[in-house]
């Protein structure tokens, strides 16, 4: 299976993420194309509409509570 880029439905997730929130929280989404395209109560729904509707083109199902912790580098001269 070849590496697929997800940046663009990411970013779009991310854009959107607080609207989604709002209107969705708990539910899967899924984004394609660069957009929103649906929400769903269980994994399995949303992947099976995003395969079934995008088939080999990049499409992203997260659920809209998840949250990737950053953790930051600082770099500091060690005297």
């Amino acid at each position: 299976m070849a590496d697929r880029d997800l940046t663009a439905e990411v970013e779009a997730f991310l854009r959107e993420r607080a609207a989604l929130q709002a209107k969705h929280a708990h539910q899967w989404v899924v984004f394609a194309a660069r957009k929103f395209q649906g929400a769903f109560d269980q994994y399995e729904g949303a992947a099976r509409f995003a395969v079934a509707n995008f088939g080999d083109a990049p499409f992203l199902v997260r659920n809209v509570d998840d949250y990737e912790e950053h953790v930051p580098l600082i770099f500091a001269d060690s005297d």
